[in-house]
Parts: structure tokens; C-alpha cells; sequence
């Protein structure tokens, strides 16, 4: 019998990576990943009771380069493990056709957004917010966010750091406090917090506020570890975000206000992405899930990032400051001033309705 080292050495030699004990190593194509890659993101799977070896990358980007490396993995391990005699002809079982994933199609970008008979910009989305916002602050469009999107009671995590399990609990309307990084540690009162060296998060679900053992996030011994973040943490998946680090900004924005979604929210990352909050009313995962492969299939060829999609996902919270960010090869490069992570567009009562033919019925009633 060919042990599990023999293949571990041939998918090592391939990657020109080490393969860690619980099976994870560095993507042959990170170089593509559109958001930064996680420890866990790339992992190889070679137990033959699991089903063929194979390199499995979370981000879908790389999805092309690690095709073509499984194809080398698969072949190096046949040559590897065949006998030499010859294995008795069994009739293939019949495969259904496996759909093609959808990718970003610029032509396709462009033909949507020309739909839209009039440019729009940022501040035409701000004057004509079904909230009105244009006279807030900051710090007033949080709030405004913060209680339009989420119901009294309701108690969402806010991140000042990307990979913290929240730093902040807000409970819908007004009160918020200051969280641990250890459990069973009592939480202090304070205000939201307005600025941080990468700007601030918000997961779009609400939550319990409580820890809970995360089952996949084991430790060294695998034993789940707790966490706050995480899907057994959340109440309920109302909402669904979308955003776009390849489409041009004004193509992307041309294209949300002639989507057929209940768009509840536009907001800037304080960066380059524009975020659009669409509100899908999911009770659990597997609600979500469903509306997401609709989703991705509509809205992957006009730029949305299919990876973003996710049930558990954090976003920009509007009316707050980014100082810089972290290049990819993790060094942070400091802003000359902060960014506003900037709300464009609010509507608690959004529906199916194009947010171009709701800006147009309004003119055409003023008139």
C-alpha cells in the first residue's frame, strides 16, 4: 500500500511548498487573489478515502492556475501509485456536465451600464437618498445606517481590526460597548468608534454577542475553537453585499442603480471598491446560500467579486475613517489624510425596484 507520505512528497514537489499536518500550504496563484489570503484559504487533500488528491484554493480568482495543478498532482500520483498491471475495465459511471463558473466580462459590464441613460455620481446618489443624508456628519451617518438597516434590539460586531473576533457590540438603536478578545471577560460601555489604521467593519448579520465554538476552526489539537464571528453566531442572514475591485467605478455605479434588487445601502470603502448592501431577508444559511448562487451567476460577468458573497461577511461601515491600508506584501502605507468610508445611498424600505426608475418617479412627481 502507498503511504500518505509518498503523496505528500509529490504535492510538495509541485507547489515547491511545505504542506503543513492539517493539510494547508501556500496557492500557486495568490498573486491573483483579489482579497488578502487567510492561512486556511489553500489547502491539499490527499487521504484516498476523501476522493481524488487535490488542491482546493477558497478564492476563486486563482481558480485557473489551480486547475492546472491539480491536473499535475493527479497525474504525478498515478504514475506514482500504478502497478503496472492492468486494472480490470469497469463502464464509467455518466457525469453530468459540470456548468462553467462565471467570470468578469468587461463587454458585459459595459453593455449593462449603458442602460443607464444618464451618468451618475456620488453626490447624485447623495441627493437623491431616500433618507436624506446630505446634511449629516459623519459620525451622523452611522447612526442613521446603523438604525435604518437593523431593528431595535438587534446587535451587530464592529471590527477596528480585520481579524479580531468584533471589538465593539452595537445594539440597535443607540447603545454600544467595547468587547474582549478574551472570554468570560465583562464588555464597558462606549461610543462607536469613528477612525482606525484600516478603517472599520461591520459583519451584515446580527448576532448573539456570545461565544460559541467554532467547529471549522480547530486548533493544534482539533479542538474547536471559540469565536464570535462566525455562522452559528448569527441570528439570521438578512443581508447579502456585493462589491467590485475590477469593474471601473463608474461602470460599477452605473450598473447598481439599474439592478433589480432591493439595494438598501451604497457606501465607499474608503478606497477603490464601492460596497452595495442588497437586502434578501434569509432566516438561515441555507436561505442564503440559495439567493447566493442566483447571485453570483447574475452578477459575477459585471464585476461583482464572487468571494465577497458570503453568508458570514464583513463590510465598510459608513461615516467612518480609514488611515491607510496594507499593500500585498503586508506593508501598511499610511494615507496623507484619512478616507471617508462614504455613505452614497439609503433606503430601509428598498425593493425590486431599479434605484435609476426610483430616483425618476420622484423628479417626475416633484414636476
Amino acid at each position: 500500500m502507498i503511504l500518505p507520505e509518498n503523496r505528500r512528497r509529490i504535492a510538495e514537489e509541485i507547489l515547491g511548498h511545505p504542506i503543513c499536518d492539517r493539510g494547508y500550504s501556500t496557492c500557486p496563484g495568490e498573486h491573483l487573489h483579489s482579497h488578502k489570503t487567510g492561512k486556511r484559504d489553500f489547502r491539499v487533500i490527499l487521504d484516498p478515502s476523501m476522493g481524488p488528491p487535490t488542491f482546493h484554493c477558497f478564492h476563486g480568482s486563482c481558480s485557473e492556475i489551480v486547475a492546472e495543478y491539480n491536473k499535475k498532482l493527479r497525474q504525478a500520483i498515478g504514475r506514482d501509485e500504478w502497478d503496472g498491471k492492468q486494472a480490470p475495465i469497469t463502464p464509467r459511471a455518466k457525469q453530468k456536465p459540470q456548468r462553467k463558473k462565471p467570470t468578469y466580462n468587461l463587454a458585459m459590464l459595459r453593455d449593462h451600464a449603458r442602460n443607464c441613460p444618464v451618468p451618475f455620481s456620488h453626490e447624485a446618489l447623495i441627493r437623491h437618498s431616500p433618507v436624506e443624508i446630505s446634511h449629516m456628519t459623519p459620525a451622523e451617518t452611522t447612526a442613521a445606517f446603523l438604525q435604518a438597516t437593523y431593528t431595535a434590539g438587534q446587535r451587530i460586531l464592529i471590527f477596528t481590526r480585520f481579524y479580531s473576533q468584533g471589538d465593539y457590540l452595537h445594539q440597535s438603536p443607540d447603545k454600544t460597548c467595547r468587547l474582549s478578545d478574551t472570554p468570560g471577560v465583562v464588555a464597558t460601555m462606549s461610543d462607536l468608534p469613528t477612525t482606525a489604521a484600516e478603517g472599520i467593519w461591520y459583519l451584515v448579520q446580527p448576532v448573539t454577542g456570545s461565544w460559541k465554538k467554532n467547529h471549522n476552526n480547530p486548533d493544534e489539537n482539533g479542538n474547536p475553537k471559540p469565536g464570535r464571528r462566525h455562522a452559528a453566531c448569527c441570528v439570521s442572514f438578512p443581508y447579502l453585499v456585493i462589491e467590485s475591485d475590477e469593474a471601473p467605478e463608474d461602470l460599477w455605479l452605473q450598473s447598481l442603480v439599474m439592478l433589480p434588487f432591493p439595494i438598501v445601502a451604497i457606501y465607499t470603502s474608503g478606497g477603490i471598491s464601492i460596497h452595495a448592501l442588497i437586502k434578501i431577508g434569509a432566516k438561515t444559511k441555507e436561505e442564503f446560500d440559495t439567493v447566493r448562487k442566483h447571485i453570483i451567476t447574475l452578477l459575477t460577468p459585471l464585476g461583482a467579486d464572487p468571494a465577497a458573497i458570503t453568508a458570514v461577511r464583513l463590510s465598510r461601515l459608513p461615516g467612518t475613517y480609514r488611515q491607510g491600508k496594507t499593500d500585498k506584501h503586508g506593508t501598511y502605507i499610511p494615507y496623507s489624510e484619512p478616507h471617508l468610508q462614504r455613505l452614497l445611498w439609503l433606503d430601509p424600505t428598498a425593493d425590486s425596484t431599479p434605484i435609476f426608475q426610483k430616483i425618476k418617479n420622484k423628479l417626475k412627481s416633484i414636476k
